[in-house]
Order: structure tokens, then sequence, then C-alpha cells
């Protein structure tokens, strides 16, 4: 088994965190209401967590993708028919812009974004070599 950790971007993980923390914040503030303040811990731990404990599991035959024990997902390799790159905003386990769409089963998709991708995306080919593979140039 192989893991590879999700490539963070870190503004996208700190953005969500700060207009929590702010909004409560402000809201408390005006309310009196203080304790709400530290209702957003547990909140912003979860929200770290997602974005920190994202991995992807290549096996001999399965790719699994975890997210903090939230999300989890089992594709078999052979299934998976293309991986393009991809910017898009759409929710996934990915956390960052930087993303792999990977296509399976036909007509599913998800999102994931690891850190080396070309020896991830090897690495998929080397076990199955029928994957298209659809790279924007740079």
């Amino acid at each position: 088994m192989i893991r590879y950790k999700s490539k963070v971007d870190f503004w996208l993980l700190f953005i969500p965190i700060i207009l929590v923390f702010f909004v409560t914040a402000i809201s408390s503030f005006y309310d009196k209401s203080y304790y709400i303040i530290f209702v957003n811990i547990p909140i912003m731990l979860i929200i770290l967590g997602l974005f920190l404990n994202t991995y992807y599991d290549i096996t001999h035959k399965i790719l699994k993708i975890r997210s903090s024990g939230f999300f989890k997902l089992d594709i078999s390799i052979s299934d998976i028919t293309e991986i393009s790159e991809t910017r898009s905003v759409l929710s996934s386990p990915a956390s960052s812009l930087d993303r792999l769409e990977i296509t399976y089963n036909k007509h599913y998709k998800v999102m994931i974004s690891p850190k080396n991708k070309s020896e991830f995306i090897s690495k998929l080919l080397e076990l199955n070599p029928n994957i298209e593979v659809n790279l924007k140039s740079k």
C-alpha cells in the first residue's frame, strides 16, 4: 500500500476558520454571549482535521480516499477510466484547488489533490494502463 497525502492550500484552509471565528466573535460581542467563542473551538478543529487528515491509499486493486473519518470512498482501480487536471471549486475530499478529477464506473467522478500528482498518476497507470490521462500543459 502506498499513501499519498493531500496537498493543502493554506489560504483555502484558513478562510473558513477565520470566517467562523470572526462571525461568531462579533455576534457574541453584540449579544454579550462570550461562551459562543468557546463553542467555535471544536468547529475549527473539525475544519482543520478535514484539511490535514485527507489522504489517498493505493493498493494493488483499490484506490482508498479518506478525509478525517467523515469521507470514505473505495474505487476499484480497474474501474477508473480517466484522470484529468482541474481547478474546480466543487466540494470534494481535496484540500487544494490543484486537483485531479477521477472518472470511474463510466460516469461517477471524484476530485482529489495528491501532493505528488505525477507519481500518483504513474502508480495508477502501472496498475491500469487503460486509464486516459488529460493533463493541462504548463
